[in-house]
């Protein structure tokens, strides 16, 4: 006997009274919807559509109750895994940007920048977007951002002393690296806590309203230290400040 077409019109129920006791979707998709993180099925669930008179009370109902499970310990783990995560993800991007070529110069100025902010943010992205009920509070986009920047600034002072300006003789090198140490780790710091100001205005966005939490609320903070970043990356490429490279 050939399978049912789950998918035709033939099959609906109303056409074939004989398979009321059958089950109504196949297997296969009741997996993949179990699957779906429950934040989504409730953001994407027919009751949270527009049109309805409370479209996000489902939403903020859930969110409520899954952020009273999380205790402080649990809250502050979690917002420096994310920390951890950021720093790590936006290290790639450092090698991008060792040596000097047409490419580096636009890379450094216009993609590095892009990249790097955005990467930097990238585990309390995952948890504001995947995992809303983790963040609590204002001081974890904060926490998180100075702990992403600090491990990106080490890792990338690191490479560009032992790595990039190995050539260099000893007492030119330990100027270079009590500049970049000093400099540019603060610039770093500096750029991601402007980019985490951006997120956490999207979570009181989120929070206020009761619906997911949209980055186009954050934009024009991201947009601010990607600029932050750029120029301090300019101005080095012109050698007004720092010849040995930007951040």
């Amino acid at each position: 006997m050939a399978r049912p077409d789950y998918f035709s019109v033939r099959e609906e129920p109303a056409l074939h009274p004989e398979r009321c006791t059958e089950v109504a979707e196949p297997e296969s998709l009741r997996t993949e919807e179990s699957a779906v993180p429950e934040s989504e099925r409730i953001r994407d669930s027919v009751f949270s559509e527009p049109g309805m008179e409370s479209p996000h009370t489902a939403y903020r109902d859930w969110l409520a109750e899954k952020s009273r499970s999380r205790g402080p310990w649990q809250i502050l783990l979690e917002t420096i895994a994310a920390g951890v995560l950021g720093g790590l993800a936006a290290i790639p991007g450092v090698f991008l940007a060792g040596h000097w070529t047409s490419f580096q110069l636009v890379y450094l100025i216009g993609f590095g920048p892009l990249i790097e902010e955005l990467m930097k943010q990238a585990g309390m992205l995952y948890l504001l977007e995947k995992r809303p009920c983790c963040v609590k509070y204002g001081w974890q986009f904060i926490l998180a951002s100075v702990i992403a920047a600090g491990i990106f600034a080490v890792l990338e002072n690191l490479l560009y002393q032992h790595l990039y300006l190995r050539l260099l003789k000893p007492d030119a090198l330990a100027i270079v690296m009590t500049f970049r140490w000093k400099i540019c780790t603060l610039l770093h710091v500096s750029c991601a806590v402007i980019a985490a100001m951006g997120l956490r205005r999207a979570w009181l966005r989120h929070r206020e309203l009761g619906r997911p939490a949209e980055l186009s609320d954050a934009y024009g903070w991201f947009t601010t230290a990607i600029v932050l970043h750029g120029v301090y990356n300019l101005l080095s490429a012109v050698r007004i400040i720092d010849p040995w490279h930007g951040v």
